[in-house]
């Protein structure tokens, strides 16, 4: 499971933080994106700044390069996973969170309609 941080613009007054607390963020404005680019991101960015204790103000861009491009303008801030591209980006600083945010997955197949790959599948998913 990919573990998250957060992308934050290198004028932001926490850029210098690491790691650093959710919390920190409750007044910043989150950049999600589409739910028909990353289905679920929105609803688990609310998730996951409940458990901070805080509900977080959400604005969706298109994709992750209009995320990246806004939070380098200053926009605000994004959950990202660590191999996002804001790592490589010179204006944008990557925070560790003090707090383990991860993302599960669901996988599901039919099984009247097997798959040869289920079962390697299955193996990778065992030794993760």
């Amino acid at each position: 499971l990919p573990i998250y941080g957060i992308a934050v613009s290198r004028a932001h007054p926490l850029a210098s933080y690491s790691p650093i607390s959710l919390r920190a963020f409750t007044n910043d404005l989150f950049i999600s994106v589409r739910s028909d680019y990353a289905p679920g991101m929105s609803r688990w960015i609310r998730q996951v700044c409940g458990a901070a204790g805080f509900v977080p103000r959400l604005r969706e861009a298109s994709n992750t390069e209009e995320q990246l491009a806004m939070v380098e303008a200053q926009k605000g801030v994004a959950l990202v996973p660590e191999n996002h591209v804001s790592a490589h980006d010179p204006l944008v600083g990557q925070l560790a969170l003090t707090e383990l945010l991860t993302e599960s997955f669901v996988w599901l197949w039919d099984k009247k309609n097997p798959n040869q790959m289920i079962d390697q599948y299955l193996e990778i998913l065992k030794k993760a």
